[in-house]
């Protein structure tokens, strides 16, 4: 009911005003009836009449004394006949209120509120049509928030079938929303329940919502989803966690939670949401496994490891001590111990799995390929058998079998097994990869590139990238260590898509060089990439690029910034850094080309150089001119303190493994014994290797003394970091003896005799082309040994051809 201001009441109307605010309606009437005594016209008596009548629901009084003051008001404004509507709609006639509304509306066609109160009256009987026919664009800004929330309500009741409705009602509940009150709460529930997920207001509903009531569950859900759209799932998932703490018993959210912190591996809420949806569905193979996933992360994160497996365990305990009939289960957390290096842990579970599950093949296949890993190569091996008896057309088994007796050395065991997992279903690219693997390894190339295309195709199919690429990089080796170098180095661009490819991809904006015929004179940014020896190997193409560009920038290891510089004339070496140089942002740079990409449009040039150098094949092992510039002073001194130090004795560099060591890698190293044995008495062997030991340096002197030979390690060098002191010992040694890491390609780049030790059947390395010797290091000779056998005769070959070539 529209109501009559206090202050403007005569004193008995003041006094039933505040007798009626106090809930004495009998006061209240007898104050209004002695005024209306007086003066029976008197609208202000006959409203306040009217607004009792109505607080003692009687209608009918209401009515008739709203008529009587519309009647008496001379309508300056459209309150008294609003109030009579409002009575009329109270006592069951609603004809009768939308006539009074009408009539108002036709008085005051400029206010807004007859307007409403119609469209109110059409929608409390069922006429949606004819409430939106009568309000006017513009309405909802001028109504009072109440009765625009009233309006915007029942319009949103009807909004979920009616976009255009939805559209109206927004708009009322804006209004309502906008100043504080006591609808302003359910208005912004109801903006939350009508707006679009895209709306704006829907966020903005959502957070001011949640001002008024930081516990709505309903703004929470509202602004997880906005986040959702907006693709931010870190905050998503945040927001949803926090409606679930809100009503902890709601399954919905916690399964969302589950899902979501699952989703962006937020490990702490993560398992904890999960390990209590586990608790609803006890054993449920889905969610055990984000819990493995969501501890793997943990552990990631985590530095206390300790912590972290103690944690894992208490919870792998939970779940099998119930004993869960599915094998899968217990495989999965067996796979959690292994994945966040729970070995021993693992290794007492997986024993206790294959007593309980001894027929269940991927069980054993499982089993073998963790053992395998911790390089128990019998017991792997034992694993995967009963694998294949269990399923004898088990092709991942027999694939993965190939690859363990690999460990052994048994190409042709390894042969044999991977001809049994392609011939069942010759489909499995992963097959096809490694039986040209085993067969380029017995030197067989042409079958071994056809593997390689055939895995490539068979990825491709399956959208395998990782295999794809892998296949393609390896058909690209394949055919350059025969000679095919165009083709094969074009194909070495796969290698940035291979799993575990050592060298991070760079950012920089430019598109690649695609070499001197397609863009000559450009201005180019080359980069080097993996390891320091591919480095020094690599800038063996830096003058072609030089030659063949108008402006050349090299963003390369900042060990070798001052050598380089010093080295090639007119190039601008730039130090590499996680972000890249600024210098490697400039906008004149029109190219970019990773160092390996080069060889492929210099093959000419590597081919004529071979042909005019075949004699190199006769003087591998021999002094060649120093490609790489190394400081004067820096040479003589170093000169200068072996001659003192060891006057008239041979000098031989020393290295016998790399810092990095696993069971392929350590294939390839000599151990300090077999090291020994190699060196002839009366040499100097001076330590270049960077990762020694307080150990291997001991042992390595005390062997000296048996052998004949001096040991010493230079003093005030930091042999990882002082490349240009590396090199200058290289320079003045008479020969190094190192296994095929960095200091072997940085003799070779100083012109240094490299003896160089390696573990392959195959007997040659890629970097020979398909030569006798190494084009890029004609110094380099090298020395296999089959992987099956031990290094005794690469040990005598290298002593007997250290001591004459020593002795010249």
């Amino acid at each position: 009911m529209e109501s009559i201001k206090q202050a403007s009441l005569p004193g008995p109307l003041s006094r039933a005003q505040l007798l009626v605010q106090s809930g004495n309606l009998t006061g209240a009437r007898h104050c209004v009836r002695r005024v209306l005594a007086e003066d029976p016209a008197s609208t202000s008596a006959l409203t306040l009449a009217g607004q009792i009548s109505v607080r003692a629901d009687e209608v009918r009084d209401a009515v008739r004394y709203f008529s009587r003051a519309s009647h008496a008001e001379h309508h300056s404004d459209p309150r008294a006949l609003l109030n009579l509507a409002r009575a009329e709609e109270l006592a069951g006639h609603a004809r009768a209120a939308l006539a009074t509304t009408s009539r108002a509306a036709t008085l005051f066609p400029e206010d807004p509120r007859p307007r409403a109160l119609a469209a109110l009256l059409h929608l409390s009987t069922g006429q949606p049509a004819q409430a939106l026919e009568v309000l006017r664009d513009g309405d909802a800004g001028r109504l009072d928030p109440d009765m625009a929330y009233k309006i915007g309500n029942r319009l949103s009741a009807l909004a979920p079938n009616q976009p255009s409705v939805r559209d109206r009602a927004m708009v009322f509940l804006l209004r309502a929303a906008s100043n504080p009150g006591r609808f302003l709460e359910p208005a912004l529930q109801d903006l939350l329940a009508i707006a679009g997920p895209e709306d704006r207001h829907r966020y903005d509903a959502a957070r001011r919502l949640l001002v008024l009531n930081p516990k709505s569950a309903e703004a929470i859900d509202s602004i997880e989803g906005d986040l959702g759209l907006r693709q931010q799932p870190v905050r998503q998932a945040a927001w949803v966690w926090q409606a679930y703490c809100l009503s902890p018993g709601d399954l919905r959210r916690l399964s969302r939670a589950g899902e979501l912190t699952h989703k962006v591996k937020w490990p702490n809420h993560g398992i904890a949401a999960n390990t209590l949806l586990l608790q609803h569905a006890r054993n449920h193979l889905g969610l055990i496994h984000r819990i493995c996933d969501l501890f793997c992360r943990f552990n990631e994160l985590h530095s206390d490891k300790v912590a972290v497996v103690d944690r894992a365990h208490a919870w792998v305990d939970s779940v099998l001590v119930a004993g869960p009939a599915d094998p899968r289960i217990w495989d999965a957390l067996a796979g959690l111990y292994k994945n966040i290096e729970a070995f021993e842990l693992a290794s007492a579970l997986w024993p206790r799995i294959v007593r309980q599950f001894p027929s269940y093949h991927a069980l054993h296949y499982n089993y073998g390929l963790f053992l395998d890993e911790q390089e128990r190569t019998a017991d792997a091996l034992r694993e995967l058998r009963i694998a294949l008896v269990l399923k004898p057309d088990y092709q991942r088994a027999s694939n993965l079998m190939s690859m363990v007796y690999t460990h052994i050395d048994d190409v042709i065991a390894a042969l044999r097994y991977v001809r049994w997992a392609i011939a069942p279903r010759p489909t499995r690219a992963t097959c096809w990869l490694n039986y040209g693997t085993y067969v380029r390894t017995l030197g067989d190339y042409g079958t071994a590139i056809n593997a390689f295309q055939r895995a490539e195709i068979l990825a491709k199919a399956a959208n395998d990238k990782d295999m794809e690429a892998s296949s393609r990089f390896n058909s690209g080796m394949s055919m350059i260590m025969i000679g095919e170098l165009e083709t094969g180095f074009n194909r070495l661009e796969a290698r940035w898509a291979t799993p575990g490819f050592p060298s991070p991809r760079r950012n920089f904006r430019m598109p690649i060089w695609r070499g001197p015929k397609d863009h000559h004179d450009a201005h180019l940014l080359a980069y080097m990439e993996q390891g320091m020896g591919d480095e020094v190997m690599l800038s063996w193409y830096l003058p072609f690029l030089r030659r063949d560009t108008q402006r050349l920038v090299v963003d390369c290891d900042p060990r070798l910034v001052n050598l380089l510089s010093r080295t090639y004339e007119g190039i601008e070496f730039l130090p590499r850094t996680e972000n890249g140089h600024p210098n490697t942002r400039d906008p004149n740079l029109q190219y970019k080309i990773p160092m390996l990409h080069v060889p492929q449009y210099y093959v000419p040039e590597i081919k004529f150089l071979i042909r005019a150098n075949w004699d190199w094949t006769e003087r591998r092992g021999e002094r060649f001119p120093a490609r790489l510039t190394l400081e004067p002073e820096r040479l003589e001194r170093w000169h200068r303190w072996l001659n003192e130090r060891f006057p008239g004795q041979p000098r031989l560099a020393l290295s016998w493994r790399s810092k990095l060591r696993n069971r392929n890698r350590n294939q390839q190293y000599l151990s300090v014994e077999e090291l020994a044995a190699a060196i002839p008495p009366g040499t100097v062997a001076v330590n270049l290797q960077y990762s020694s030991t307080d150990e291997e340096k001991e042992r390595l002197y005390e062997l000296g003394q048996q052998h004949g030979f001096e040991f010493v390690t230079p003093e005030g060098v930091d042999l990882t970091n002082d490349l240009e002191d590396v090199l200058a010992l290289l320079q003045v040694s008479d020969a190094a003896v190192t296994p095929m890491i960095s200091l072997a390609w940085m003799a070779g780049a100083v012109g240094c005799p490299a003896y160089v030790f390696r573990s392959s059947r195959e007997r040659v390395i890629w970097q020979q082309f398909g030569t006798p010797f190494v084009p890029w290091a004609p110094s380099m000779r090298l020395f296999f040994r089959d992987p099956s056998e031990r290094w005794d005769a690469v040990v005598t070959d290298l002593r007997t051809r250290l001591s004459s070539f020593l002795l010249k």
